[in-house]
């Protein structure tokens, strides 16, 4: 509201300097006043279709700066600028000469909605488009003025990828853009590699680790080392206590083993039963589920403990420690490099 108000003012100012002491055809005076009309009420777009009408009968400057008046109402900041720059380049225009001030200070006002943007590199003869409007090929003579804020580049030339760019404008300031054009073929292959890398990165943030990481699987074999030692550890606390059983019933029963033999005597009525007992005390694994689930437990302690972190590894690469399982069917056999 404040940009037409502005504009408006400039309008009966210089209406009356429309056709007065300019020699032009009556028709061309005629389609002015009635754009001008247009514009006192307000109806600036109707206006610069009747501006643009005159433009086609003729290239005078007065017609011009008309346009650019126009455009600058309707907020075209990047048209207005080029038309009210080529209205005020005929320095020799009588029109433009008597109200060269005014048309000044309309320029200044289209400037605080503009910056540059000059685009180098690519490819002699690339397409410049921004904004979706075609602006030209590479190489740039001189920036181009576009509106302040969020703007779009897009390069295109044959053989090679599209590439497209948003940069942020402002006012009065040159955005410089340097482009290198990459083939068709080589871009092809860019969507995929940068999803895969993303989508790595995106799995590496989440799970805090690379599960292939030798770390992984040093951790995965602390667990499972853990989880071992522990069910074997309560294996032989099961197997002592049954062991104290069978030691109770077999002397409970007077059951015995004379020394230097290793026949089991006893009453004749107990005698099968303490040869039972005697065969379970002789086969009793408690003791060695103890000592292996102990083993196995301060094994698990050592993988879970030095296992580095998936940050960790890729900063020491050269270190390594891993387990697996040993020679033959049983045990496991670890190794490692620091």
């Amino acid at each position: 509201m404040y940009i037409r108000y502005g504009t408006w003012l400039v309008i009966p100012f210089m209406y009356a300097s429309i056709a007065f002491g300019q020699p032009s055809n009556p028709r061309i005076s005629e389609i002015l006043r009635r754009g001008v009309d247009l514009r006192q009420q307000g109806q600036d777009e109707a206006a610069l279709q009747e501006f643009r009408r005159a433009l086609q009968l003729s290239s005078e400057p007065r017609i011009t700066a008309q346009i650019a008046l126009a455009e600058q109402a309707l907020q075209r900041w990047p048209e207005a600028d080029r038309h009210l720059r080529d209205a005020l380049a005929a320095s020799h225009d009588q029109y433009i000469a008597r109200h060269r001030a005014v048309l000044e200070s309309s320029l200044r006002e289209i400037g605080r909605h503009l910056g540059s943007v000059l685009v180098t590199g690519g490819v002699v003869g690339a397409e410049l488009r921004i904004n979706g409007a075609r602006v030209g090929t590479l190489p740039m003579q001189e920036p181009v003025r576009v509106r302040t804020g969020l703007v779009t580049i897009e390069l295109t030339a044959a053989g090679y990828a599209t590439t497209t760019r948003d940069l942020t404008v402002v006012a009065g300031a040159t955005v410089r853009e340097h482009v290198l054009l990459s083939s068709s073929a080589s871009a092809a292959r860019m969507p995929t590699d940068r999803v895969g890398s993303r989508e790595r990165s995106h799995d590496l943030a989440s799970s805090g680790t690379d599960d292939s990481s030798p770390g992984s699987a040093q951790r995965t074999w602390g667990w499972i080392t853990l989880v071992s030692g522990i069910g074997l550890v309560a294996g032989g606390v099961a197997g002592l206590a049954i062991h104290d059983g069978d030691v109770t019933d077999f002397n409970n029963r007077g059951c015995y083993v004379p020394p230097g033999t290793a026949t089991v005597q006893g009453p004749g009525v107990f005698l099968a039963a303490c040869n039972a007992d005697y065969d379970s005390i002789a086969g009793t694994l408690g003791i060695v589920g103890l000592a292996g689930g102990g083993a196995l437990t301060a094994l698990s302690v050592v993988l879970l403990t030095t296992a580095p972190s998936g940050n960790s590894e890729l900063r020491r690469q050269a270190t390594r420690f891993s387990c697996g399982q040993g020679p033959g069917q049983f045990g496991i056999a670890c190794s490692g490099t620091f």
